[in-house]
């Protein structure tokens, strides 16, 4: 099964690739977690007009077929559990999944409505360099969590 997490974001420096790629690494191979990035709208722009670019262009990444997780922070906030059990849906399905992070400005809503749910990591407002770890950490840990792995000991 294939997870995509789509970054809008210039290519992110090597501390962000090395944590996303070690977590990456861990899983198993018949479960692929890969980042794309899509790079940002241009400054010159409204707020909504560069959201709505990065939208459409996330948009054009999204395979058919493929189940879509916007990361947002008005999106539900879950716990390890939760995300375990999605994980563990998602395999049995064997659908891709694309997860996005939006930019400095948030998802647009053409991501947003196509979207099969909105996922906020916290109330904090997070860079999207720390939300791409986060990201790869909680998938990570939702398959340790379905495998009775060590690595989750909550």
């Amino acid at each position: 099964m294939r997870l995509e997490v789509l970054c809008v974001c210039r290519r992110p420096p090597p501390w962000v690739r090395d944590l996303t790629q070690d977590y990456s690494q861990r899983l198993p191979r018949d479960l692929a977690l890969e980042f794309a990035y899509v790079a940002p709208g241009r400054d010159s722009v409204s707020a909504p007009e560069r959201r709505r670019d990065e939208g459409l262009r996330l948009i054009k990444r999204i395979k058919p077929g493929t189940r879509l997780v916007a990361l947002d922070e008005r999106g539900s906030e879950v716990d390890s559990d939760t995300v375990a059990r999605w994980l563990a849906g998602w395999r049995a399905d064997g659908i891709p999944v694309s997860l996005a992070i939006g930019g400095a400005d948030g998802l647009d809503g053409v991501i947003l409505d196509r979207a099969e749910r909105q996922w906020s990591l916290s109330r904090l407002t997070l860079p999207h360099l720390i939300v791409q770890i986060l990201v790869a950490e909680q998938l990570y840990r939702a398959w340790s969590i379905g495998e009775g792995h060590p690595y989750h000991r909550a």
